[in-house]
């Protein structure tokens, strides 16, 4: 949907020889957030953006690290599941570990696993294994 993208135009010159690194940090703060309850939307713009600051701060490797270790803690090692069978039978059930995560909201007891869950508007088109669903 377009009232959900977020673009940035940038224009600089590489040099041949020269690498060009480009980071990119985003975060949601929303008035349902337990913590920003009646706040106002500059004072949740100004903690986005300390935010963002202090992870840039921290850097890629540090932030990869750290959710690296919390998605141990918190699904790996809490339901660890093996099959015995092909790489791609265990890619598969880690992969729907990994969604089955993302859905169901843990921080915040005032909310439900979304109503779309896997059927929301990345998957419309396309199914299981790329086939097209008419």
């Amino acid at each position: 949907m377009d009232r959900r993208k977020v673009y940035g135009g940038y224009e600089l010159e590489v040099k041949a020889g020269q690498t060009l690194v480009i980071e990119k940090c985003s975060n949601v703060h929303t008035g349902r957030d337990k913590d920003l309850e009646g706040k106002s939307v500059s004072v949740m713009q100004e903690l986005s953006l300390a935010a963002c600051k202090d992870e840039l701060n921290l850097g890629y490797d540090a932030l990869a690290k750290e959710s690296a270790e919390a998605w141990k803690k918190e699904v790996w090692e809490k339901a660890p599941i093996q099959i015995d069978g092909s790489d791609m039978d265990n890619f598969a059930i880690h992969f729907a570990q990994y969604h089955l995560r993302l859905m169901v909201p843990a921080h915040d007891n005032r909310m439900n696993i979304g109503a779309k869950g896997l059927s929301g508007e990345g998957y419309r088109r396309y199914g299981l294994y790329g086939k097209i669903w008419v």
